[in-house]
């Protein structure tokens, strides 16, 4: 499955834009994204709460996917 938001295509354990970005990088772009929007702790709350519900999740994703459900104009939860 991908994901394509903040310029950024996210593929379930593996990131590619022109570079491939590693999933740590990710992770500090959505990180320091929703530093700037303030809401990085919840963001950091969410992805965890993410990751509990299915381990198999990596830390991307979950980071992608609770930031995705922040930032929506209805701000309706959507999983994976």
């Amino acid at each position: 499955m991908i994901i394509q938001d903040l310029g950024i295509k996210l593929d379930i354990g593996r990131v590619k834009t022109g570079n491939n970005m590693t999933n740590s990088d990710i992770i500090e772009e959505i990180l320091l994204e929703s530093h700037a929007l303030h809401i990085a702790d919840d963001v950091m709350e969410l992805g965890t709460q993410l990751r509990v519900k299915n381990p198999k999740l990596d830390l991307a994703t979950a980071l992608y996917t609770a930031f995705q459900n922040l930032t929506t104009k209805n701000n309706t939860f959507k999983e994976l």
